[in-house]
């Protein structure tokens, strides 16, 4: 699971991985051209996910930091938490956990994660399918992570299987946010997008969009990425290895 935001000058990135149960998580950076990688600074990483688990994390910046999330999962254990640190990767707060999202079942199911903030909060967006069900619930807290709201349910989107990972993606623009979701069951791609008020107040449902061109099997995975330019929303999806 991969993250990349800005603070106008460089480019950051957070990366996590999962081996077997082993987690590992890294910061980074760049010049916005891609020159004067800053290597990677290995973090603490979160604790919870499982040997046959897919979960993941996000990073959003507010100011002169990196704020990150992580919803894990092991089997039917979840965790959720967020950590921050300065943009160059030192004072790295270690992760506090928050209340979970019980969403997530048994073996080899899938949880994804988005942060994004108004500059005064952070916001959460949650994804979790276990084959059969699927939720979708959003968040907040001060940027200090404290104020929990709770969890806040929405109408998730459909599509996805336990076999094939799906992720979700969350941006915020104003007092809206906006959602993407790459889901697929098989042969059986689909892609939505959502918004709803920052409390969730005022969901618009999911709309289903045409599908990137691809042929998807089995056990494979989709991610969609969503961003702005202030006026406009721009997605991107990966299927695989393939960027489309």
């Amino acid at each position: 699971s991969v993250a990349i935001d800005s603070d106008g000058s460089k480019l950051y990135y957070a990366a996590y991985a999962q081996n077997d149960a082993v987690e590992s998580f890294y910061t980074g950076s760049t010049n916005l051209d891609g020159t004067g990688f800053s290597g990677w600074t290995t973090q603490t990483a979160p604790n919870g996910g499982g040997a046959s688990d897919r979960t993941g994390a996000d990073m959003t910046i507010v100011g002169n930091k990196m704020h990150f999330a992580a919803f894990l999962h092991n089997n039917g254990a979840e965790n959720f938490s967020i950590a921050s640190s300065n943009l160059d990767g030192t004072g790295f707060s270690g992760w506090t956990p928050l209340p979970v999202i019980d969403n997530v079942g048994t073996n080899s199911d899938t949880s994804s994660v988005a942060i994004d903030s108004d500059g005064t909060k952070l916001y959460y967006a949650a994804f979790g399918s276990n084959g059969s069900t699927e939720n979708f619930s959003i968040a907040y807290t001060n940027l200090d992570g404290t104020g929990f709201s709770e969890w806040f349910n929405l109408s998730a989107p459909d599509g996805a299987d336990p076999s094939d990972p799906s992720f979700i993606d969350m941006i915020i623009v104003g007092d809206r946010m906006y959602f993407a979701a790459y889901l697929h069951n098989g042969g059986s791609e689909v892609f939505k997008t959502a918004n709803s008020d920052i409390n969730g107040n005022n969901f618009a449902g999911w709309f289903t969009k045409t599908n990137p061109p691809n042929t998807v099997g089995g056990g494979e995975s989709t991610v969609p990425a969503i961003a702005t330019d202030g006026k406009r929303l721009i997605v991107a999806d990966t299927y695989n290895d393939r960027l489309l």
